[in-house]
């Protein structure tokens, strides 16, 4: 499994089990004599009960994410999508034995990593409460997709 099929799934498996108001689209990479640069901007944007959201899915073999996987372009675009009132995130998959994890990353608390220097995150140890786990059951995938549309339509800032 791959970011492209990981991502892509559980944006498709959202959109169909969500019970709220969503749009999105991904965004192709642009292409220069049909070759992709690597230069997008995002993965996704999107609108969610009315509030702009963009996400950036980066995808992990292992607990550690390099801080560097997230290229500055994509964090300039998410924090311009913060700052007109959005919310912006980093969706970090991850393929366990038996489930699928989804952790989900503020990009002012992406920020605030890049600002203390640090060179990777631990997904099972850094800021605890804006992570989000999902099983492969269908009862708490919806719990946890309740809960991030809480945090993406009340708290734009967290």
């Amino acid at each position: 499994m791959n970011e492209r099929i990981f991502s892509s799934e559980f944006m498709r498996k959202w959109k169909k089990e969500t019970k709220s108001k969503l749009w999105f689209h991904k965004i192709a990479d642009p292409t220069v004599q049909g070759a992709p640069t690597g230069k997008r901007a995002v993965d996704y944007i999107g609108c969610l009960n009315g509030r702009m959201i963009g996400i950036e899915w980066k995808y992990i073999i292992n607990d550690r994410m390099p801080l560097s996987r997230v290229r500055p372009n994509q964090i300039k675009t998410l924090e311009e999508i913060q700052a007109v009132g959005g919310s912006a995130f980093i969706f970090i998959g991850r393929l366990c034995v038996n489930e699928k994890l989804v952790f989900m990353i503020p990009i002012n608390v992406w920020r605030k990593m890049l600002l203390y220097e640090r060179i990777s995150c631990s997904l099972s140890s850094s800021f605890p409460k804006f992570l989000y786990h999902i099983p492969k059951y269908q009862k708490p995938y919806r719990d946890f997709l309740e809960k991030m549309e809480r945090l993406i339509c009340e708290n734009p800032n967290p």
